[in-house]
């Protein structure tokens, strides 16, 4: 009899112990599990990307963008990419007479702004978090101070960097620089709420896919089109999109197709090669008169 008492006290605290792991279990995951942040554009929307290679990258691999206009079909939506390769929050070069941030989001009469930052920062490592959460809250206050459309402030959605794939061979293990973008896209995550701007973390989903699935970028850090993909679905999902998964069908990639057609001109008009002739020293020359001048 005292054994089978003593048999039952032990299971009773094996179920107890286990039901105790399993609700830590649920509410790590409710903690980890991406914020939901309707977005509804009003009609005839200005919507711009700003930010690092990721964002750049956006206008080719377009499935984010091809799924915001199929979810949106009669809003009439403009989306233009201002971003720039290796852009980071206080550092952003441009050609002589390009213009600053400030001058293109109120030449696009920016009613929306991605912001895309985090993933160059963070190689600056632990010791830099700080400043680049400061950094971070100064840029953005001053974007939503903003009336680049000359009536309201623009709706700022920040979204953070992806993880650093193991991809191995010779490329480095991104142990270490995981633990940096964890750290910055914490940050991140607190600045988007003191501001009360939405707030799209792309780091805990992307390293749980990398773990369990093919590759997702092509030397780590930069995503391949199935990332991109993936990575649209995300984004499409934690902004409540009424098309939030791709479909590979006709009208689809028709329609993909057509937004990489704009996205490509555009990309011509505001990056042009020979930007130094339309904007820079050289654009008032005339058949390379004063180049020696200019040299």
């Amino acid at each position: 009899m005292l054994t089978s008492y003593s048999m039952y006290k032990k299971l009773k605290r094996h179920i107890v112990l286990l039901f105790g792991a399993l609700a830590i279990s649920l509410t790590m995951s409710c903690n980890d599990r991406q914020a939901i942040t309707k977005l509804d554009p009003p009609e005839n929307s200005n919507i711009v990307f700003i930010g690092n290679t990721f964002a750049e990258r956006l206008q080719y691999n377009n499935y984010f963008e091809t799924m915001l206009y199929q979810s949106f079909p009669e809003r009439n939506l403009k989306v233009r990419n201002l971003a720039w390769s290796a852009d980071e929050i206080t550092l952003r070069p441009r050609p002589l007479g390009f213009g600053t941030l400030d001058d293109h989001l109120q030449q696009q009469k920016a009613d929306i702004i991605f912001a895309f930052f985090g993933l160059n920062e963070a190689f600056k490592g632990l010791d830099s978090v700080s400043n680049f959460k400061e950094d971070l809250h100064a840029f953005l206050s001053h974007l939503t101070t903003q009336s680049y459309n000359g009536r309201n402030s623009p709706q700022v959605i920040l979204v953070s960097p992806i993880a650093h794939e193991a991809l191995g061979g010779f490329l480095p293990d991104p142990k270490a620089q995981n633990i940096n973008l964890e750290a910055y896209s914490k940050e991140m995550k607190k600045v988007a709420s003191e501001l009360d701007i939405p707030f799209i973390d792309l780091f805990t989903p992307t390293k749980n896919l990398m773990d369990a699935s093919d590759s997702l970028t092509t030397n780590g850090i930069h995503l391949n089109e199935k990332g991109y993909l993936k990575v649209s679905e995300i984004m499409a999902s934690a902004l409540d999109f009424p098309v939030a998964s791709w479909k590979e069908d006709q009208a689809s990639q028709l329609l993909r197709a057509a937004v990489a057609k704009k996205n490509q001109h555009f990309f011509y008009r505001v990056k042009a090669q020979n930007g130094e002739y339309i904007y820079g020293r050289r654009k008032g020359l005339s058949g390379g008169q004063g180049m020696d001048d200019e040299s």
